[in-house]
């Protein structure tokens, strides 16, 4: 039973700590600019491309802590269609 509830996560690199809080505060910010600018649908695609670079910096910290973890490439590929396909709208 303790292989399934074992901890395998490594603490995150800083580097990849300090991309990821400047990531997340610049979605709150698109966020904030989303709702007050009548729902532009572009600030919109441009909030999924940071969750997607932000997926993206998630894969590749794993990549070097040596996991093989690619949901985090699948997750990004498809907030990259989602924001390709809002700023198409």
């Amino acid at each position: 039973m303790g292989i399934f509830f074992e901890k395998a996560t490594k603490p995150s690199l800083k580097p990849f700590m300090i991309a990821r809080i400047v990531i997340l505060f610049m979605i709150f910010i698109q966020c904030v600019f989303f709702f007050f600018h009548e729902f532009q649908y572009n600030l919109l695609a441009m909030t999924l491309l940071l969750v997607a670079i932000g997926s993206l910096l998630d894969g590749i910290e794993a990549i070097i802590q040596g996991d093989r973890l690619y949901k985090y490439f699948a997750l990004s590929g498809v907030f990259f269609l989602l924001a390709l396909i809002t700023f198409s709208i």
